[in-house]
Parts: structure tokens; sequence; C-alpha cells
């Protein structure tokens, strides 16, 4: 208000303007609606007609309005069913929603959500704890909030609580904000499918039975500043192009940390995964993604688990600066998948398992610059897969020296150990002495390479004195 107007105001000339266009009281007895006045618009019994007294606010608020028009809950309502919310709304709840039980249907919908597609706009759901109250529903679909074919719309500070499905669940809308929410005790806590231009920013989503949040043919979806805790399925299943999930923690999942299949364009950056029962990032026909600055700790719990799997056609995939401590697998694998690119990154797989592990028919990927902290090295399939650079345990993918062999008239074959983490590609071999410059050819295994002379060079005393150099 400004300055005049309050000035009239406390002559008595102005009454100051209601913040809002419906108000919901409720109390022992009574729950009734009132318009900025103090008219009452509906009323009944408190307990049974909670929905049928804030639906009434609903509905007569301006007919073909072009603006947002505010209705406030003041109370616990319990609903005995459930709420449709209409274009250009904002509901604000100063208290709680319940539904009640038996009512088996969604607390809260938009009002045209049978249209599908271009339903309803402008609708925001501000404050308060919504309640499924899952354990007295019996059926589906009753999601706690369940929004069709709505551009714009606003999901803010609120709590959503005992979904007997999902917590929030959109389809078909387009420019949408969930941020500040708490969402626990559902089967899934978040699904948002056939949606675009949608923002989740710091929200806490915990204890549920499935997944934390599910992406299905999202667009410009973007997922922030978000902690996912103790959750059935996967932490966040990414499906759809052009999905950025930053600076969001994941614990506690009993699927894969972060699942992107049947995705293109995803990007993660900054995210913290620990404590998942299968693979920490899981890519399944995956496509143009990057995984950057990520900490995966303790992930990979079950057999068969890795750090980061690639398989299913996954290509053009990258991952760099990044921590990978896988608890059973190797730290990378990756299966039918081509041009992924990992480095500098630090690896630490169980002792007896690869820290790169490549199977199938992966190839044209290159694994280059990074630490293997502990496990077996790597295991290349690909032909023009490149690995180089890497250090740490069983690293070695270039190696050379100097070996030198005493001739016996009779031996034609020489040994060298190459040490490295696979059988080389590259080999130079380099007389250094005239008994060793006989023609030979070479070849090498995983192990050693061979040095094969068509005879046999004359007896001495280190005699054979040879320079050697092998690539993975």
């Amino acid at each position: 208000m400004d300055a005049i107007s309050y000035n009239l105001a406390r002559n008595g000339k102005v009454s100051p303007v209601a913040p809002y266009h419906r108000v919901v009281y409720k109390d022992d007895s009574t729950v009734w609606a009132e318009d900025p006045e103090g008219r009452t618009i509906a009323y009944g019994v408190a307990g049974e007609e909670d929905a049928a007294v804030i639906q009434s606010a609903l509905d007569s608020l301006t007919e073909g309005r072009t603006s947002k028009e505010t209705v406030v809950l003041r109370g616990s309502f319990v609903c005995e069913k459930g709420l449709l919310v209409p274009s250009y709304t904002k509901l604000s709840i100063e208290g709680s929603l319940k539904l009640k039980g038996g009512v088996n249907e969604p607390l809260i919908r938009n009002k045209n959500y049978q249209k599908r597609e271009n339903a309803d706009s402008e609708i925001e759901i501000i404050g308060g704890t919504l309640d499924g109250n899952k354990a007295e529903q019996a059926k589906s679909p009753t999601d706690i909030v369940q929004f069709v074919g709505v551009a714009s719309l606003r999901i803010l500070n609120a709590t959503l609580t005992e979904a007997y499905d999902r917590c929030i669940n959109l389809s078909n809308c387009s420019d949408v904000q969930i941020a500040n929410c708490r969402l626990n005790n559902g089967e899934i806590a978040m699904r948002i499918s056939e949606s675009c231009d949608v923002q989740v920013a710091n929200c806490i989503i915990s204890s549920v039975s499935g997944d934390g949040i599910v992406l299905t043919n999202a667009n410009r979806m973007t997922i922030s500043n978000t902690l996912i805790n103790s959750v059935g399925d996967d932490g966040i299943a990414c499906a759809g192009l052009d999905i950025l999930v930053s600076n969001c923690r994941v614990e506690d999942a009993g699927k894969n940390g972060v699942r992107i299949a049947n995705a293109r364009s995803v990007t993660l950056n900054n995210v913290m995964l620990n404590d998942t029962d299968e693979d920490g990032i899981a890519l399944l026909t995956a496509s143009y993604c990057v995984i950057g600055d990520c900490l995966l700790f303790s992930v990979g719990n079950k057999a068969g688990s890795s750090g980061i799997y690639a398989d299913y056609d996954s290509a053009y995939i990258t991952v760099q600066n990044c921590f990978i401590k896988s608890e059973y697998g190797p730290a990378i694998k990756v299966n039918d998948t081509k041009y992924f690119k990992l480095s500098q990154c630090y690896l630490r797989p169980p002792p007896d398992q690869y820290a790169v592990l490549e199977s199938g028919m992966s190839d044209h990927n290159t694994f280059v610059g990074n630490y293997f902290l502990d496990g077996a090295g790597a295991s290349i399939t690909g032909t023009n897969t490149i690995i180089r650079r890497n250090r740490g345990v069983n690293a070695l993918t270039e190696n050379a020296g100097v070996a030198t062999f005493s001739g016996d008239g009779a031996t034609t074959q020489f040994s060298i150990a190459h040490g490295l983490v696979s059988a080389p590609t590259k080999v130079q071999v380099t007389p250094l002495s005239e008994d060793a410059a006989s023609d030979f050819y070479v070849t090498a295994d995983d192990t050693n390479i061979y040095i094969n002379y068509l005879s046999p060079p004359t007896s001495g005393i280190e005699n054979v004195k040879l320079s050697w150099s092998a690539e993975v």
C-alpha cells in the first residue's frame, strides 16, 4: 500500500485491500468461504464438506479473467473429493489439505485436465502441507497433485506427503517451476511426461518406494540444488531431450543413482551419488551426454553393477573430472557403445575388477589421462579405441625399455614382459648389438612381446641387446 492510501485508510476513508479474492476458513464445526468484503460465499459442515466449500470459492472467481486471482485457505482441511483449479488462479495454502479416506482420486487437479492438451494456464499452488493419506486410499490414480495440459504452472514452498501414487504428476505441461518443495512417503515423488521448459529447484525428496524423479519425453528440463534420499528405485530417471541436472545429490537408491535411457543431450554437472544398489549412472540408448565434476561414492553395491555403465548403442558420451568408486564391479563399463570419452577421472574399483571394461561391439572410444586408484587395469576390445597416458594401479598403456639376452645358437624366440594393461597394438623393436641384428619379426599378447628370429643368434653372453617400445 502506498503512503497516500495508508493515510486515507487510517482516517477511515479507504478500506485496506485484502490480499486475496476469496478466503476459506474452518473451525470445529463449520467451514466457510468469504469474499474480500467478508461476505459469505459458501459454507458447510467441517470435515465433511471442506472440499465442496473450497471448490465453491474457486468456481466463484471472475469468469473469463485474464489475470490471476487468489484463493487463500486458512486452516486444516479434509477433502471429501479432489479439487479442480481453473486457469488464472493462485491457490495459497496457509495450513494443510488432506485427502479423506477412500476418495481414490488426486487431491488437486486442473479444471480441464480431461482435455490433455492446451487445457488450462497460469496456475499457482503456494505453500502448505498436501497429504495424500495413502494408508486410506485403495486404487490408482491417487496422486497428490496432477496437472495435465497446463501452460505456466508454479508449485512453490509446499510439502507433499503420503501419496498413494505420485506426489506430483505432470503431463503435457509447459513453462513449469517446482521450487522449495518437500516430497516424501509416496510411490514416486515426481513424474513429468511429455512436458517442456520445466525447472525443479531446491527440493528435498525422501522415503519413496519407487523413483525419485521420472522424466518421460521431457524437453528442456532443469533439475538443480535438489536432494534425493532413500528411494526404492532410481534417484533420477531421464528420458527426453536437452536435460540438465546440476548441484544435486542422490543417496541410498535401490537401483541407479541416475538412469539416462532413450535420451539425448543430457548434462550432469556437480552431481553427488552415494550408496546405490545398481549403477551409479546408467546410460542406455543415450547420446550426446556430458557428465562432469561429479562424485560417485560407494555405488554399484550389487553383482553386475558398475560406477558408470553405458550400453544399448549409446554414443558420444563425455565423462570428465569425476571421482568414481564402485563397490562391486568396474568403475567404467561400456558395452555396445561408441565414441565414449573418459578423461581426468579418478577411478577406484575393487582390486579384482577393471577400472575400465570395454566389451561387446564397443569401438572408437577414448580413455586418456585418468588415474586408476585400484583394480585390475583396463580391458579393451575395440580396434579403434584409444587408451593413453593413464596412471596408477595397472594403468600402463605405453612402455619402453632395453632387453638383453644371451644367445645359445639354438633359441629363436625371446620374450619381453611389456607390463601394459592389454596386448599392445603398436610395437617397435630395434637391435642394439650385432648379434641381435639378424632377421626377425615381432608378435605380442596380453603379457609379452615376442621377438622371433628366422635363424638363432650366435652363442654369447648378453650378446643380444634390443630396444623396445609398445603402446596399447
